[in-house]
């Protein structure tokens, strides 16, 4: 075929062709597409679920609870690798393995579940997920295994598993993964658990420590009652009511249940260990049967007696907690021994007693009247202080002029404070 001129004619297919050709000529070559990561990153910030034994080691595994990554990591212990990540469920806080070795356990905190996870080195599912142990009430369609923290085993054919927010644990056969029956914790919210020679140790976290406001029915004691409760918060108010007296006191009759012991035979009840601490963690028993607990003890108490006493930030020494270890070995009938592992925190200095009467009539919403003439241990230059003060100011902003060394800090009396100068014990003296 030609064309009008005599030449032969080129069809505009072949010309879009040799265009197209040219165009991907040009184009540079694409960077070659990276395989998937066959280890992915965090999926989401964690939701601050608690942890129990986050970490098991099976053969020269170590398999650790990815908490924010919702994974069971596994790490290779001699090359410090991670060799496999393990989809499970949201939040897993403990990870246990089976007492023959063949299964890891996992427990997914926001799940309410536990992940079973094949261990044994010939199973074709080895390092997969192969079951999934729920309690469901079928007619309220409503988990009845609500949040899971810690794992035990009895044995090979009987776990238990800890229903922090049921305050129950759950008794699980191994073979059919059911809950067969459960085991009720008149505690708050227990956690760490753990089985030694047949017996089962539960720790609640909120195990209390026996203090509580100082109010009651009828006449106050000044001890134990500094207020009547009915009168002050429920009769004329639905609130703490003002013009009473109010401590923190440590109760005898109040209950701190801090460690149950069961016998893993029948699931029965064999002791109760109080004066343990007041939030537990974790916890661990030894060859001989004494449980090691990790603990937070609150002194609430130390300072209770602010209604009473005006105790304040003096009597509390910087120390609004302490971090412990406990030990206690039930059944021997020995008090619990407690240990400090940090440094305590340092006792701040002595208080001045310008301080205190200061914050005694602070309190009372009174003002300090103090001797003329009469020395602030401590002040620069050994002040002298006259009249009444609520608040010592620098020596040099307030001395008058032929005064040296003097000051004067000016306050409106509001009918004198009880404590003055007279009533205090001067450093040194």
């Amino acid at each position: 075929m030609r064309n009008d001129r005599g030449h032969p004619a080129v069809g505009r297919t072949a010309v879009a062709a040799a265009l197209l050709l040219a165009l991907l000529a040009s184009v540079p070559p694409a960077a070659a597409k990276a395989p998937p990561d066959p280890l992915p990153g965090i999926g989401h910030p964690g939701f601050l679920s608690p942890h129990a034994t986050p970490l098991a080691v099976v053969g020269g595994q170590l398999f650790v609870a990815n908490t924010p990554a919702d994974t069971l990591d596994v790490i290779d212990i001699a090359s410090h690798r991670v060799v496999r990540r393990i989809a499970v469920g949201i939040q897993p806080v403990s990870v246990v393995a089976r007492p023959d070795g063949r299964e890891v356990w996992v427990a997914n905190h926001l799940s309410d579940s536990v992940s079973v996870i094949d261990t044994a080195a010939e199973s074709p599912t080895r390092l997969r997920v192969v079951a999934t142990i729920q309690d469901l009430d079928p007619l309220a369609l409503a988990t009845r295994f609500d949040e899971p923290v810690g794992i035990a085993f009895a044995d090979d054919r009987k776990a238990y598993v800890a229903l922090s927010a049921e305050n129950r644990i759950a008794v699980i056969d191994v073979a059919s993964r059911k809950v067969v029956r459960s085991i009720t914790i008149p505690a708050q919210d227990p956690r760490a658990i753990a089985v030694r020679a047949g017996r089962l140790y539960v720790a609640p976290f909120e195990s209390h420590n026996r203090t509580q406001l100082s109010g009651g029915r009828g006449q106050p004691d000044g001890d134990l009652v500094t207020f009547d409760a009915w009168e002050h918060s429920i009769r004329h108010n639905n609130v703490l009511s003002l013009g009473h007296v109010v401590d923190i006191i440590k109760h005898p009759d109040v209950p701190d249940r801090d460690l149950f012991v069961f016998d893993t035979a029948t699931d029965t009840l064999v002791e109760t260990v109080d004066g343990l601490g007041t939030l537990l963690y974790g916890l661990a028993i030894d060859g001989e049967g004494r449980v090691f607990i990790a603990q937070t003890d609150a002194r609430n108490d130390a300072n209770g007696r602010a209604g009473s006493k005006l105790h304040g930030l003096a009597e509390l020494e910087n120390r609004p907690f302490l971090n412990r270890i406990t030990t206690v070995h039930p059944g021997s009938g020995g008090a619990p021994r407690l240990y400090d592992p940090p440094p305590l925190p340092p006792r701040p200095p002595p208080p001045r007693p310008a301080d205190l009467a200061w914050q005694r009539c602070r309190l009372r919403g009174e003002s300090a009247a103090w001797p003329a003439g009469r020395t602030w241990p401590g002040a620069e230059a050994r002040t002298t202080w006259h009249g009444s003060w609520r608040r010592p100011r620098r020596p040099e902003s307030s001395a008058r002029p032929g005064e040296t060394g003097s000051a004067r800090t000016p306050c409106q009396p509001r009918g004198g404070c009880r404590t003055r100068w007279a009533d205090r014990a001067e450093p040194g003296t």
